[in-house]
């Protein structure tokens, strides 16, 4: 006999000991309530469904504006700007695409873990796994609803993640001549006063630093400069970091939010930061030119 942590017998209940219960000790119509509460089945009642998404909008947006107070335990990237700058003089370039995706991965390349020997010999070998693991992480990204426009902003941009948003034009960064093109994963419009937020959603279930990882900050930088916002004063960026569950290898995704980051244009380090990044990677700013 299976017993709980106090060493009592386990009740193991099913739904099928429910209902087979004699109708003088409890009348079918309320095993089928009892039922229906302990054992539901398909999705969620759409009122509780209804009250969990507002639940999640509601949080969502007071991370946005006010700050996530789970910052307050965590340390900073471990990583200066200038460690970065110095891994750069020996990490050229490989994508020459004017593209902000390309900019970020090879960011991500100044710090990223280099692969041992036995990780290459097996690569050939952990490829099917590798892209299945991507394929589910798309769904993941698929799966995490933005959030319902607060009574204050408005959803002025959307990145549906199929491939089709057109990409948009940064004129004040150049490669080979050539504008950046990029396309953020949410842009609200503050009402009343025409503030710009950028959210930018990562999945990973890395160890997140305070600050964010230095490819994250670069993706909210280059995007703060897209030309139809590139005049105002000050954008808010948000970096959106999701977790990641799969219960098994056939279960649905589940997203889990872990934390938001905020960053501010107005900021001079992330200004410079970023700046010297984008140099470091080939690139030029062209001051005070404006898009044809």
């Amino acid at each position: 006999m299976s017993r709980d942590k106090l060493g009592r017998p386990a009740l193991n209940w099913s739904k099928e000991t429910l209902l087979s219960i004699d109708e003088s000790l409890l009348s079918d119509k309320e095993k089928q309530r009892l039922a229906a509460q302990l054992f539901p089945e398909g999705s969620l009642a759409p009122w509780k469904q209804s009250l969990l998404t507002q639940w999640s909008d509601r949080d969502r947006w007071d991370r946005y504006l006010s700050g996530d107070a789970q910052l307050s335990g965590l340390k900073p990237f471990n990583r200066s700007n200038k460690m970065l700058i110095l891994t750069a003089k020996h990490r050229p370039r490989l994508r020459y695409s004017a593209r902000v995706s390309d900019f970020c991965s090879w960011v991500y390349s100044l710090y990223a873990p280099r692969p041992r020997a036995e990780q290459l010999a097996a690569g050939s070998l952990g490829e099917r796994s590798v892209q299945s693991y991507k394929r589910r992480e798309a769904l993941l990204a698929k799966a995490i609803t933005r959030p319902a426009n607060h009574a204050s902003w408005e959803l002025i941009h959307e990145d549906p993640l199929d491939g089709e948003a057109p990409a948009k034009r940064i004129s004040t960064l150049r490669l080979d001549g050539q504008p950046l093109y990029g396309c953020p994963d949410l842009v609200f419009r503050q009402k009343k006063t025409g503030r710009i937020a950028i959210i930018e959603r990562k999945i990973s279930k890395a160890k997140i630093p305070s600050d964010g990882w230095p490819n994250l900050q670069a993706q909210l930088w280059a995007y703060s400069h897209i030309d139809e916002w590139a005049a105002l004063p000050d954008i808010i960026l948000i970096g959106e970091i999701w977790g990641i569950s799969f219960p098994d290898h056939n279960a649905p995704v589940v997203p889990r939010l872990r934390c938001v980051i905020k960053y501010s244009r107005r900021d001079e380090w992330f200004e410079w930061e970023n700046l010297q990044l984008f140099l470091a990677y080939g690139g030029e700013r062209v001051e005070g030119y404006m898009a044809d």
